[in-house]
């Protein structure tokens, strides 16, 4: 009946980290997501629904970054990302937002100091692609690029005459080029936005 007793104190961690500012940034073909969580946090995971290869729900990222880019987005569909961060102890902390990917960029309505570049979703079958740019009514350009995105510059000559990109609202339009372009055929239109230059 004999017996010896100590006392062993435990630490024991029930609070989880903290997580804010999951902030979504859609582009096209794909979406950023930015977290800020706590110094204790030691793993993030990222998961998306709808998921990849038509699962509910799938782990998109796992690490111990405080950000990811998904590439594996489609136009038009809204994607829901929940974030989950952890600490040493397995305590965690989620958050969820909703977005869908950016048809065309930069966003309708940006307010810009430069020439931008425009891009847009690459379109099956399509050779070339044509971007006509209209202040007011007014047609100041239109071009024909090969890839899904067009650098604007600030100066360019369009129908012999000379154009700036001066302050003002610019509305911008894409359509696919089907064949050559000798052929003068085109697909239904891409997508339309518009941008302002400021000072």
């Amino acid at each position: 009946g004999n017996s010896t007793t100590r006392s062993v104190s435990i630490r024991y961690d029930a609070t989880p980290p903290t997580l804010s500012g999951v902030t979504p940034a859609p582009r096209v073909g794909r979406i950023g997501l930015r977290w800020k969580a706590s110094p204790d946090a030691v793993r993030a995971d990222v998961s998306r629904s709808p998921g990849s290869a038509r699962a509910a729900r799938s782990v998109v990222y796992s690490g111990s970054a405080r950000a990811f880019t998904d590439t594996a987005v489609q136009i038009g569909v809204k994607y829901a990302y929940s974030v989950t961060v952890y600490d040493a102890a397995g305590n965690s902390a989620s958050r969820t937002v909703r977005t869908r990917p950016a048809a065309l960029e930069p966003a309708t309505g940006a307010q810009l100091a430069k020439p931008p570049l425009l891009r847009w979703e690459k379109e099956s079958g399509a050779r070339y692609y044509n971007v006509q740019l209209f202040r007011g009514s007014t047609k100041l350009l239109s071009e024909w690029p090969t890839r899904a995105q067009l650098r604007l510059r600030r100066s360019w000559t369009y129908r012999d005459r000379r154009h700036r990109l001066t302050p003002g609202h610019y509305r911008w339009y894409v359509w696919p080029g089907l064949g050559s372009r000798a052929d003068h055929r085109y697909g239904a239109l891409i997508g339309h936005s518009s941008f302002s230059i400021v000072r």
